[in-house]
């Protein structure tokens, strides 16, 4: 499913993942990151770095974390994502 949303280069082969952000487990901060993205069609890749895949089998988390990683031709796109929750939790002064 992941390779059928992937976006493909001219040549049909699948755009280079790029490295978006390290996500802890604990704190769902990697699910909630995912469903968001995934929201506005960017199709992302969860990697589980050292020995967290035998973590995340055993325990249903993995002790290292979770990377993230979507095309590169939709980083930047992710990344204004990423940021947009800050943008709308500043309020004009007086207004908290």
């Amino acid at each position: 499913d992941l390779l059928e949303r992937w976006p493909k280069t001219p040549e049909g082969e699948p755009v280079t993942p790029a490295f978006l952000t390290k996500c802890t487990q604990v704190d769902m901060e990697d699910r909630m990151l995912v469903g968001m993205l995934e929201a506005y069609n960017i199709p992302c890749l969860e990697r589980y770095p050292h020995s967290g895949e035998f973590g995340k089998v055993v325990l249903g988390m993995s002790g290292y974390g979770t990377e993230i990683y979507v095309p590169e031709t939709m980083l930047d796109d992710a990344k204004a994502l990423m940021e947009a929750p800050d943008e709308l939790n500043d309020y004009p002064e007086g207004e908290e």
